[in-house]
């Protein structure tokens, strides 16, 4: 990994045992990496990157992953927790949910006109999305009846 992405990109190789070093595992598990949530840059280098997406691809839906998010990663930088008092943030759900939608509203000032997709399971039923957002289940379908419950208009 590009060390100068260190300080905004929280456990690295940590979480995911196998790990190979200094990559994102790619045999079906998720990345290794969480970016920091209260961090400016994780922000300012969000926008590059969807920025350039929207530019190579002109596709009106984009997918943003937003389940399997390691919050014990959060414990490791006290820059977190000050963010968290300053913004009124009580748990890392909440946290996770401002990124989620902060990262949602760099993609609408980008293109206003690109849909959101977002995996969604029973851990992330405490998400917020924006109406037009779609969500992909991945879970048990005895859930499926509290997921339509939860975001009747997604």
């Amino acid at each position: 990994m590009d060390p100068a992405f260190n300080d905004i990109i929280r456990c690295f190789d940590k979480d995911w045992p196998n790990n190979v070093p200094n990559a994102y595992k790619i045999n079906g598990g998720p990345p290794t990496g969480v970016f920091d949530p209260s961090d400016e840059r994780t922000y300012e280098l969000l926008t590059g990157i969807l920025t350039d997406l929207n530019n190579l691809f002109p596709d009106s839906i984009i997918h943003l992953g937003g389940d399997e998010v390691f919050t014990s990663c959060f414990d490791e930088n006290p820059a977190i927790k000050t963010f968290m008092k300053e913004m009124k943030i009580s748990t890392y759900s909440d946290l996770i949910t401002y990124h989620i939608l902060k990262t949602r509203d760099i993609l609408a000032n980008i293109n206003a006109n690109k849909q959101a997709i977002y995996w969604s399971n029973e851990d992330t039923f405490y998400m917020k999305y924006r109406t037009e957002d779609i969500l992909m289940y991945w879970g048990h379908s005895a859930s499926i009846s509290t997921l339509k419950s939860t975001y009747p208009l997604n």
